[in-house]
């Protein structure tokens, strides 16, 4: 919907032959920037749809890296019960890999999704923490009339703030010339 006609992502079996999903030109929305905030949370479906962004070139992203989670897995019954099987890992258009058990995991290999350069913005332990609880007391539907008392209603989402000024910052352009996220590293 969001790349065109490009390869969203590849899905390599233990054995067999790789399997590729594309984009269909047809309807797909390319003409307005786009953000995608990941986080050490951001796993799986997540990870594919702001990898295969990042890597068209669509969108930048924004926050910390991803947890790493690109597993394909089966759940097989046996006798008395099922079992959950790894049976592949999703890949990247770029080619490169998601999943970070199938790496030494440190820092400088190559696995999940890691923010664009200039929009990698980590959270301190207590930055975490209020993010994750304004979260949950975002989600409360209160009766009509009763407003809600956030636990801290100075709280500011760092990372939300660099989104919003990024996309602040394509539509001023958007009148100069059409502007492109950053290459993926």
């Amino acid at each position: 919907m969001f790349i065109d006609d490009g390869l969203i992502v590849s899905i390599r079996p233990r054995e067999g032959k790789e399997t590729k999903y594309y984009g269909e030109a047809f309807g797909s929305h390319l003409d307005y920037p786009m953000v995608v905030m990941v986080n050490g949370m951001s796993a799986s479906g997540s990870e594919i749809v702001s990898g295969c962004l990042q890597d068209h070139r669509r969108a930048i992203i924004v926050g910390e890296r991803s947890y790493g989670k690109g597993s394909v897995q089966n759940v097989v019954p046996f006798a008395g019960g099922q079992m959950k099987l790894t049976t592949a890992s999703f890949w990247r258009p770029s080619g490169k890999n998601l999943h970070k058990a199938s790496t030494q995991g440190r820092e400088e290999d190559e696995w999940g999704v890691t923010p664009d350069k200039g929009y990698l913005m980590k959270l301190s332990k207590s930055e975490a923490d209020e993010l994750e609880d304004y979260m949950l007391q975002s989600e409360y539907i209160l009766p009509k009339g009763k407003p809600f008392k956030f636990s801290n209603p100075d709280f500011k989402d760092r990372q939300l703030e660099l989104s919003v000024d990024y996309l602040k910052g394509q539509i001023k352009l958007a009148g100069k010339a059409p502007a492109k996220p950053p290459k993926a590293e």
